[in-house]
């Protein structure tokens, strides 16, 4: 593993576990356009991104949600990954350090409050692929995934709360290497980790996984089809879901298509299709069994948002097809699609269109009725990541779709990576970031509740106290 020699550990620095004086999101560029756009994607990536999961999570027992984010510095440090398609990831710059502080808070749903906002650490770089994701065990005892894009940043740590449903004090329990985590508790494994494994030609698709969170197995290779590909998953306690999609030879990742969809019920052991046909392992061919729509052949790109159970305890897929990898009109139309697994077979449909590829949002499903909270209108940096956030709602089971409410109007910039938290939450829909695509600069964040309020975060807290009052936050 190679590491940042100068980094110090967690624990070593002033600045973990330290309350924070202001809810602030990271920013960052990925790959320069030189046209209006300014970059592939963009601007106030705190809860950056969909293959990060989860990063809210309700916890009924404690009437808590614990959220982590990519926050950062009061003095606005903006980190743009200096990279080109096909450039080797090596050569990528970050600016660093003192940029991406992970961060968590809670929300208290009986007294309507949120908490001030803690630090983790310093993980000395500036790339939200790094933004931290967190899971709770039986116990109660939070866990904070921090990872790394590749093994030439810096090292991924995972941290264990010192006392359960406690969100200020915690310890380090592990120092590795993982990118894109996704944690989920299972009854009969304790926790398992869906995760990224990079080597020099692709990145693998892997699974870990741990009885008490502190001692963890090697990791297991899943899938590498081609370059690699991504994924989002869920997992109910008993089953684990993922659907991915794929990055061909040529063209990698600017050219992520099809749409694969495989599931567990041991734990992330063996897996299946959803026909229940087992695959073997690892998954590396295009045309393998876990296969869902071939896209591919129709020439469309696809980009994963989310993925969850309908009330009869199938998977839901949400995701975006396009017909290109920049930002702009001429990729156009980006369809919003849902594919729901009936028991029998798969259902599509179409949620509506989108104007960038990386407008991201979740899909929430209760007592019958689907929900997706995105930037679904268009805002004032359009073609760029986000927009105006708004609810969708489908009462046929995703067939139809039209607008319920607008969260937001009139913003004066984008809104974007709508992330809704795990579990039965009855008060928070969902968590996002917004700031300015197209030049760096401060990055705010957002909470909207069940009943459509949305509460601003401020950047700069003008009191020091444990708790705040949501209601304070309202426009």
């Amino acid at each position: 593993m190679t590491t940042l020699s100068t980094m110090p550990t967690p624990e070593e620095q002033a600045a973990f576990c330290t309350p924070a004086d202001g809810y602030r999101s990271i920013w960052h560029g990925q790959t320069p356009q030189d046209d209006e756009y300014a970059y592939k994607y963009s601007g106030a990536l705190g809860t950056y991104c969909a293959k990060h999961r989860p990063q809210a999570v309700y916890c009924p027992e404690a009437r808590k949600t614990f959220w982590v984010y990519g926050g950062t510095s009061a003095d606005d440090h903006a980190a743009e990954m200096s990279i080109q398609p096909g450039q080797h990831m090596a050569k990528r710059k970050f600016f660093g350090p003192g940029q991406l502080l992970p961060t968590i808070t809670c929300i208290d749903h009986d007294t309507r409050r949120i908490s001030a906002p803690i630090v983790l650490f310093d993980k000395w770089c500036g790339d939200p692929h790094d933004n931290p994701v967190l899971t709770v065990d039986k116990q109660g005892h939070i866990f904070v995934f921090v990872p790394s894009h590749g093994p030439w940043t810096t090292a991924s740590f995972i941290l264990r709360s010192k006392r359960p449903y406690d969100h200020t004090a915690f310890e380090v329990v592990e120092e590795t290497l993982f990118a894109y985590p996704q944690p989920w508790p299972i009854d009969e494994a304790g926790l398992v980790l869906l995760h990224t494994q990079y080597d020099e030609a692709r990145h693998w698709l892997c699974v870990a996984s741990s009885e008490n969170g502190v001692a963890w197995s090697e990791s297991r290779r899943l899938a590498h089809i081609e370059r690699g590909q991504y994924m989002v998953s869920i997992g109910d306690g008993r089953e684990l879901y993922g659907a991915f999609n794929m990055h061909p030879r040529e063209g990698g990742l600017e050219r992520r298509t099809n749409l694969y969809v495989m599931r567990s019920g041991d734990g992330g052991a063996t897996w299946r299709n959803m026909a229940g046909k087992q695959l073997t392992l690892p998954l590396d061919s295009i045309g393998n069994d876990a296969l869902l729509e071939d896209w591919r052949a129709r020439g469309q790109l696809v980009y994963l948002k989310d993925i969850t159970l309908d009330e009869h305890g199938n998977p839901v897929v949400l995701y975006i097809t396009s017909g290109d990898n920049l930002s702009g009109p001429k990729a156009g139309p980006r369809v919003w699609r849902v594919a729901a697994w009936t028991g029998e077979g798969w259902r599509h449909a179409e949620v509506g269109e989108s104007d960038s590829n990386y407008d991201t949002g979740s899909i929430v499903i209760r007592d019958d009725a689907w929900r997706v909270i995105g930037p679904i209108e268009s805002g004032p940096q359009p073609h760029n990541p986000g927009g105006e956030m708004a609810v969708l709602l489908s009462e046929d089971s995703g067939d139809h779709w039209e607008v319920e409410r607008a969260l937001t109007q009139g913003s004066p910039f984008n809104h974007t990576y709508a992330r809704a938290p795990t579990g039965s939450d009855p008060f928070v829909l969902a968590v996002w970031a917004s700031g300015d695509c197209r030049k760096p600069g401060p990055g705010s964040l957002h909470l909207a509740d069940t009943d459509g309020n949305v509460y601003n975060l401020p950047r700069q807290l003008t009191e020091d106290a444990p708790w705040y009052d949501l209601g304070s936050f309202r426009p």
